[in-house]
């Protein structure tokens, strides 16, 4: 499912896996959620989960692993109230096309 879903959001955390750390991914579209331990924050995470997959709309932090993972990029809605920068609605065109594609799905 994952694999072929218009909109994706993805996060990794930090954890512990038997004493060492690691991180805890989490990809997450309309119909499924993946949880993917590793012991690498690095982009070939996103590589082996997607399989080659470009969704419409990716949706994820800053961070440089999760970036132009799809034909358009959103930062999390979240990550901006951290940063204090909330979006306008004034040409946010990622914005719009999650909008579109959560609502044609």
């Amino acid at each position: 499912m994952l694999g072929k879903a218009k909109v994706v959001a993805s996060d990794e955390t930090g954890v512990r896996i038997e004493g060492t750390n690691a991180y805890h991914w989490v990809f997450h579209c309309k119909d499924a959620v993946v949880h993917w331990p590793d012991y690498t924050r690095a982009g070939r995470v996103v590589d082996e989960v997607m399989g080659g997959h470009v969704p419409e709309v990716w949706i994820s932090d800053r961070y440089g692993a999760q970036q132009d993972r799809g034909a358009r990029q959103q930062t999390c809605l979240a990550h901006y109230a951290d940063l204090q920068i909330m979006p306008t609605s004034a040409g946010n065109v990622a914005l719009a096309a999650v909008i579109v594609a959560m609502e044609s799905a």
